[in-house]
């Protein structure tokens, strides 16, 4: 099992295999390792972690190596801030396919990080059209948010949505991702 970057580079990962965790960024396994379809988590600060299935036969020398890529999603400032920026199809509260990297990535960052108990997505439109349209709209494109999470296998608890309208003003619109956010919002 190696794991690389895209320049493949060797990067020291935590490769963990049920029953198994390995700390480098090589390994052999010859130990008994479970036979048949196991799943493998690779993960190293900086890079999004991977999850993939391997499989295993008996007595059968495989070669499986692992491409980390870099995060694009990181929490600063109570949030979880991603490169990509979600995208809805104008007017509507539909994620665009351009997003579900992104958000798949914030699924594995949520996953990664079980301490993150409460995730707000919170939703703001621009400022084209009336105050109560967008108010409606922004709900419905936060719930669209929240729905996919809990589709990728978020519990419903971690996840509350909310639509915040035009109220910043902004010419385009945002979706915000509050890791524990109070409760006097």
């Amino acid at each position: 099992l190696s794991v690389v970057d895209e320049a493949g580079r060797p990067v020291d990962a935590t490769i963990v295999l049920p029953g198994i965790t390995v700390d480098r960024p090589t390994a052999t396994l010859d130990r008994n390792v479970m036979v048949g379809e196991l799943g493998c988590v690779v993960s190293a600060p900086g890079f999004a972690t991977v999850r993939q299935t391997i499989r295993v036969v008996v007595n059968e020398t495989s070669t499986v190596s692992v491409t980390l890529r870099p995060a694009s999603v990181v929490l600063q400032s109570g949030r979880l801030d991603t490169f990509v920026p979600i995208q809805f199809s104008p007017g509507k509260d539909l994620v665009r396919p351009a997003s579900f990297a992104p958000l798949n990535e914030v699924v594995g960052f949520l996953l990664d990080h079980p301490e993150i108990t409460l995730i707000e997505v919170v939703v703001h439109t621009d400022n084209k059209g009336g105050d109560a349209d967008n108010l409606d709209l922004s709900e419905r494109q936060a719930t669209s948010v929240r729905q996919y999470l809990l589709d990728k296998g978020i519990a419903p608890a971690r996840v509350v949505s909310r639509g915040a309208g035009e109220a910043l003003g902004l010419t385009t619109p945002r979706v915000d991702l509050v890791v524990n956010p109070t409760k006097e919002r």
